[in-house]
């Protein structure tokens, strides 16, 4: 079977989306099936590429659409028509509603071809408030959800799609490192994530100082990069952190299980509708507690008191508090870890998602 993944963003970024397109595309060319990733362009990157034996190609869709430019708008709906035409899939798999998804509704107007839809993203309250993705759906003969929390978000903005919506929890593949000890001399709690103010690290920073009053020699690591870094490195400043907290910038995806593997716990501290929560599932394959805020789907992958801790959103109080539990009863931190590397085995396994894929794409060609 021929897949086109058509992502508004992909590698080198690595949110949620871009791992589990680039994870998902892989996996399915070693299974048999020939994938070509079509995407934005990237800064230092050429319009043709190869990541991990994937063939990409990368149009200045946002660009265009950003300056208005008709003359670039109408020559890239062209060039998106040939591309379907050339590559002729059976299947296109779209991971985005966003504003690159308009050259695909010109392109697919043109060469109909049967598509998929998984929804990355929290969609709005109401379809009305997002004319361009309900276009999108209207499209697509099968709606992906990665957890319930997304599918019936989904379905209550577009119930039109109800019939043609499944859930397909996403998964990983389990790293070949090994979990070491928790360490606790001294303890580390991590957080991984696009430096973006929806990730919530300032209440992970604010969460700390009473925690490090009564554990002076606790460290703290920030994993990532984006706009918000440098605010958050003043808000460190500020709350007289330095000592303790260090911005690694950003990491490569095959640096991760090493990076969580020195970790005590793992903080997902996230202000917004968390579609799904990939990081969680990373550190929990890695026998890493999670202490998460308990919002969109993470409650979905952490299990309050067996695999970490769940806490109300926006409060750092709370997520103090969580964290400060977990450090004092290290035998329950290590039983959670273990308990989430079983559920990271089991509920998030890597073969049985992508069999749900190939088995959704059967579906909406037939």
């Amino acid at each position: 079977m021929r897949i086109l993944h058509w992502t508004e963003s992909f590698w080198p970024r690595i949110g949620g989306a871009e791992v589990f397109a680039r994870l998902l595309a892989r996996e399915s060319q070693c299974r048999g099936h020939d994938c070509l990733v079509v995407t934005d362009t990237a800064a230092g990157l050429p319009p043709d590429g190869w990541v991990d034996g994937l063939a990409i190609k990368r149009f200045p869709f946002q660009a265009a659409l950003a300056a208005r430019d008709i003359d670039a708008v109408t020559s890239l709906g062209t060039r998106a028509k040939e591309l379907l035409r050339e590559f002729a899939p059976h299947v296109i798999h779209l991971h985005t509603g966003q504003p690159g998804a308009f050259f695909y509704l010109r392109a697919h107007r043109a060469v109909p071809i049967p598509s998929v839809f998984t929804t990355h993203d929290p969609v709005p309250p109401s379809g009305h408030d997002s004319p361009l993705l309900a276009q999108v759906l209207g499209t697509t003969r099968r709606v992906v959800g990665i957890s319930s929390s997304m599918v019936s978000r989904t379905i209550g903005a577009f119930p039109e799609i109800a019939p043609r919506t499944v859930q397909i929890t996403p998964g990983l593949p389990m790293p070949a490192t090994l979990p070491s000890p928790l360490p606790w001399a001294p303890p580390v709690l991590l957080g991984i994530g696009r430096l973006t103010p929806e990730k919530g690290f300032d209440l992970f920073l604010r969460a700390l100082p009473p925690l490090v009053r009564g554990v002076p020699d606790l460290r703290v690591a920030i994993a990532g990069d984006g706009p918000s870094r440098a605010g958050l490195e003043v808000l460190a400043s500020t709350l007289g952190l330095e000592a303790c907290v260090r911005f690694l910038g950003w990491v490569g995806p095959e640096d991760i299980p090493g990076l969580i593997d020195g970790a005590t716990a793992v903080v997902v501290p996230s202000r917004w509708q968390e579609p799904f929560g990939l990081v969680a599932v990373q550190a929990m394959q890695m026998a890493r507690p999670v202490v998460a805020a308990r919002i969109g789907g993470l409650p979905e992958v952490v299990r309050h008191e067996e695999t970490g801790l769940l806490v109300a959103p926006e409060d750092p109080d709370a997520l103090g508090q969580a964290l400060a539990h977990l450090l004092s009863h290290p035998e329950q931190a290590m039983a959670w870890g273990r308990n989430g590397r079983a559920d990271a085995r089991i509920a998030f396994g890597w073969s049985r998602c992508v069999s749900e894929y190939e088995a959704v794409y059967s579906e909406a060609t037939r």
